[in-house]
């Protein structure tokens, strides 16, 4: 309906708050569903969608403020959406009508890793037979939309969830690395190799082409020993074969970079603390060779800390060059890595000197606002395209937090994020 009413208005003020609600209504979609216990390949491909209209009404109502209208071209894609937001309504009423008339009830979320999924799960989950298979958990009339999303057409506009920009490819690269060549990093990944034994290797295309390399426990492997506990230190925990389950690593052809990393395991009762996992998780990506890693945000649930690192350049945190670790409470062992923003984005800059100092930046923050510290920081563009060199303030307001980013080169403001706290993690909106 707002998006409707926005496509119909000419008066700037009013599609301001149509498109201000549009994408507050899309971030809490986006919350609420991609919080549901559904397999990958159903969240992801909605998720994405919800977040793009969320974005695309950002993106257009920044033009509104800033005296630009909204051209033809806009206002159609705009229809567009609104047609593709009622067939998901439509596809989630019906599933709902479903789940009501089979008396579903929702199961424990089905588990796929990011290297299934790369690799066509979802094409093998909806042929599978087993009743066991993740698409066969889905509740009925979600199992279709997957496949629905994945069908929509390109979304290219200025914003960071583009399609445009989700098609780059990979920047940090190397000399080509052929299979043997992968094989051998994998002692470096594994610093428990001599646990793990290959049991299938492949090829995957896409931003990133890998090596991947599906592992099992070798015959006899013992579980981690003491020194592979909580208390046995701050070094890098590595995946462990005793705790049972399947591992994948994917390493890029080009460079012989770890892509990704994801290990199958049960987990234990939690031992470790948020403070160790992050320590661990450090120290694990200076060891694989993404050093100079800093923890910014993490989520602790099912056993597990999921923890987000930036690149930290000298004085300069930067963002775009970012790497996801899962780190098991129970044994301090990292079961899961995901690279490829890092491998998306890094690469030698040149040094850029701000040219308004901090408290020259300062002047654009609400006065009211109390600032509890500062930093450089490089963040992306609203494009999605581009880098700037940005002032990040961390400022109170009562008591909500927030990230205000002022451009280091203009004194403009860039951006504005609320710091979540959940009695699971920290998050930035």
């Amino acid at each position: 309906m707002l998006l409707g009413k926005g496509a119909l208005t000419g008066f700037a003020p009013q599609n301001l708050h149509y498109m201000g609600e549009v994408r507050r209504h899309a971030e809490q979609a986006v919350a609420h569903f991609t919080g549901l216990p559904l397999p990958t390949p159903v969240s992801a491909a909605t998720g994405k969608f919800l977040a793009q209209v969320g974005d695309f009404a950002y993106a257009l109502g920044q033009k509104e403020a800033a005296g630009r209208s909204m051209s033809r071209e806009e206002r159609e894609r705009v229809a567009q959406l609104r047609a593709q937001a009622a067939e998901v309504s439509a596809a989630l009423q019906e599933a709902a009508a479903r789940m009501a008339a089979d008396g579903f009830r929702w199961h424990p979320p089905v588990r796929m890793g990011l290297g299934d999924l790369f690799r066509g799960a979802w094409a093998r989950g909806k042929a599978s037979a087993d009743p066991q298979s993740p698409m066969h958990q889905v509740p009925g009339g979600l199992e279709a939309m997957g496949g629905t999303m994945e069908q929509l057409p390109a979304f290219v506009y200025d914003g960071p969830f583009s399609d445009h920009v989700g098609n780059r490819q990979q920047v940090f690269g190397g000399p080509e690395v052929d299979q043997a060549g992968a094989e051998a990093r994998l002692a470096r990944y594994l610093p428990d190799r001599d646990r793990w034994q290959v049991t299938g290797v492949s090829e995957s295309g896409g931003s990133i082409p890998t090596w991947v390399f599906t592992l099992a426990p070798a015959a006899g492997a013992a579980a981690p020993g003491p020194g592979a506990s909580p208390a046995g230190g701050e070094g890098p925990g590595s995946p462990g074969a005793g705790a049972g389950g399947t591992l994948t690593v994917e390493v890029a052809r080009a460079g012989g970079h770890l892509v990704h990393l994801i290990q199958d395991r049960a987990a234990g009762e939690p031992v470790l603390t948020l403070e160790q996992a992050r320590q661990r998780g450090q120290a694990y990506l200076a060891a694989v060779g993404y050093p100079g890693m800093e923890p910014v945000y993490a989520e602790v649930a099912e056993g597990e800390a999921t923890i987000q690192y930036v690149l930290q350049e000298g004085e300069v945190r930067v963002y775009p060059d970012q790497i996801r670790v899962k780190v098991a409470l129970d044994t301090g062992e990292v079961v899961g890595v995901d690279a490829t923003p890092y491998l998306l984005s890094h690469r030698p800059r040149p040094p850029a000197a701000p040219a308004v100092s901090v408290e020259e930046a300062a002047l654009a923050l609400n006065p009211a606002v109390e600032v509890e510290e500062s930093r450089l920081a490089l963040i992306p563009d609203a494009p999605g395209t581009g880098e700037i060199l940005a002032y990040e303030f961390r400022v109170r307001m009562g008591d909500e937090a927030y990230l205000v980013y002022v451009n280091a080169m203009t004194g403009e403001e860039e951006r504005v994020l609320q710091i979540i706290q959940t009695e699971t993690g920290t998050f930035a909106l």
